[in-house]
């Protein structure tokens, strides 16, 4: 909340103030007396009247609209929850089903008294809320265990009440988007243009690359993809890829891992290369693994595949989303040993089996 609170301040305001001035317009007792007495009246007609404007002016509800990317977005359910002061997910607020890539969810207020103050000295109090995009597979209008999150909504929603200061000049009133953008300043979105897009659900992982092997030998050479147990365990699991090994060289990866391939690491597969020197026709530990080779980045880093299970609650969606990875496959290149990092798209289909990266 301060790291929030400290982008918002960005300027004070010096506030003057004015004075109007209201004549005498009476002249004589009777007139002063008619006076109080229609002035009685008048406030007390008055008086009702401007309780019911206020009542009408008070609505409980608003109406937030999203505009959401990606695709395959139709179906799917926009869904706003509240988050708690230390800003863990708190009670589910409303949903909207996609259509067109658009929908409108109308939100309760939330009370006065149940808001946040967010800075000293100021009076303005708020409330915080995530987005998901989800599959509301039982159609309840609800985000239930189990139903897999699309996506995170590029901002967080606020409500805001008696806003003051500085915070006047970025913020209003009221709901509205507030993306972060690191050291600058934050962008804000209007209520009914929110952003959300499908970012995190699993697809299929495209990718490939050229083959620059040894010319030793007859054997050819096979590529495989494997778990870290495939070269420790008794009995080794089999490769979830397979195959001769060309000049140059594509694959595809949809399905979910079997269990025997995960570790205390999770699902984590390594893209290995090595002639067939046993003559099997797959890849083995009884080739010649002493001419092993790993996938590499354009950079001469390990490439490495791994599987996170689907997002099905919200702390697991903002983890995904914060750190750049999707539910499904992934593809990680290896930095150091304390820096792994999502590989950018754009190097999918520039991997590499040359010998310029090498397993300790």
């Amino acid at each position: 909340m301060n790291t929030l609170l400290l982008t918002l301040s960005f300027a004070l305001i010096a506030c003057g103030e004015g004075e109007i001035e209201l004549g005498d317009t009476s002249s004589d007792a009777d007139a002063d007396t008619d006076a109080d007495s229609d002035s009685d009246t008048d406030t007390d007609a008055d008086s009702d009247a401007d309780a019911d404007s206020d009542a009408d002016s008070d609505p409980l509800t608003d109406t937030l609209g999203f505009d959401v990317s990606g695709s395959e977005v139709d179906g799917l359910s926009v869904g706003v929850v509240r988050l708690n002061d230390d800003f863990s997910p708190g009670a589910f607020a409303g949903a909207g089903v996609v259509v067109s890539g658009r929908t409108e969810i109308i939100i309760e207020n939330p009370a006065s008294e149940t808001l946040s103050k967010l800075q000293d000295g100021y009076d303005t109090v708020g409330a915080f809320y995530a987005t998901t995009l989800w599959d509301d597979s039982n159609s309840d209008g609800e985000h239930q265990a189990g139903e897999i999150i699309h996506g995170m909504g590029d901002s967080l929603v606020i409500y805001l009440e008696d806003v003051e200061g500085e915070l006047a000049f970025l913020v209003k009133d009221g709901w509205q988007g507030l993306e972060q953008q690191g050291e600058a300043l934050p962008i804000i979105h209007d209520k009914g243009a929110l952003p959300i897009g499908n970012n995190i659900a699993p697809i299929a992982l495209n990718f490939g690359g050229t083959a620059s092997v040894p010319d030793v030998g007859t054997a050819p050479w096979r590529m495989a993809v494997v778990p870290g147990a495939f070269f420790e365990s008794e009995v080794p699991p089999l490769a979830i890829y397979d195959e001769l090994l060309g000049a140059e060289w594509s694959l595809t990866l949809e399905d979910a891992p079997p269990a025997d391939h995960e570790s205390e690491d999770g699902f984590l597969e390594l893209g290995v290369a090595a002639p067939d020197t046993d003559g099997s026709g797959s890849l083995s530990r009884e080739d010649d693994l002493s001419q092993l080779m790993v996938m590499c980045s354009p950079d001469a880093n390990i490439v490495a595949a791994a599987w996170l299970v689907p997002a099905s609650t919200v702390e697991e969606a903002n983890l995904y989303a914060s750190i750049g990875f999707r539910g499904g496959w992934n593809l990680m290149e290896v930095i150091s040993d304390e820096d792994v990092q999502a590989l950018p798209q754009d190097q999918y289909k520039s991997l590499a089996f040359d010998g310029s990266c090498r397993l300790d």
